[in-house]
């Protein structure tokens, strides 16, 4: 829905998980309306179809609403992108690949495996062990896409049971096409990560090339 989006997109700052449009300022159903280029009554239904459903919390003011996003988007990608140095820097040291302990650590079957799939099926297992959200820190870009889309494919990627991650995204964005007749609007980041992860998912897996000595190679 556009005016969702704008208000996400009008998010300033945060408090916990929620946002708060322009940092808490009243916002009037007409000055929403020039910005979408709708009518005030238009922007007025939308927005208490939002606040029902539990989208968003309003608080009336004389000259507008103040508007807080729930579980905003925008608020979350912020706090985890102003943590990741010091998740960084506090993450445990790691023995090198190869290493008894990390040879351990390998699921049944991933033993045999090139380095490169190897450090592929580390990936996979623990982006499936962590929260929804953490798709797109996995993909590396902040949630784009329709409200309804982000919730679809956080949700698939919190019970994925061990498919790969391209497949899984693919998948989801053919569930979107098959209900809704389009693509997912807004969500040329999305498109643009899924292909270098297919990129890297089939540099992982292509075998390895072996060179067979000819007899004119074997030393005497």
């Amino acid at each position: 829905m556009a005016l969702f989006l704008k208000f996400e997109d009008m998010v300033t700052t945060g408090r916990g998980n929620d946002g708060l449009v322009l940092g808490g300022r009243p916002v009037s159903d007409a000055e929403l309306g020039k910005l979408l280029g709708q009518h005030e009554k238009t922007i007025g239904k939308h927005r208490r179809r939002l606040k029902n459903k539990g989208y968003i919390e309003l608080k009336r003011t004389p000259i507008g609403y103040s508007i807080t996003v729930k579980k905003s988007k925008k608020v979350v990608w912020r706090q985890w992108s102003q943590n990741a140095p010091s998740r960084e820097q506090n993450a445990p040291s790691r023995e090198p690949f190869g290493s008894a302990l990390e040879t351990d650590r390998l699921p049944a079957g991933a033993k045999s495996l090139h380095p490169d799939q190897t450090v592929s099926v580390h990936k996979q297992d623990k982006a499936a062990s962590q929260p929804a959200n953490d798709v797109w820190i996995f993909l590396k870009i902040a949630p784009c896409g329709p409200p309804q889309f982000q919730r679809l494919l956080e949700n698939r990627w919190a019970s994925r049971t061990g498919e790969r991650s391209s497949i899984l995204i693919g998948e989801t964005i053919d569930r979107w096409v098959a209900a809704t007749g389009d693509k997912p609007h807004q969500a040329g980041q999305l498109f643009q990560a899924l292909h270098q992860l297919r990129d890297q998912e089939k540099r992982a897996s292509s075998p390895l090339k072996i060179h067979v000595l000819t007899p004119e190679e074997i030393p005497a």
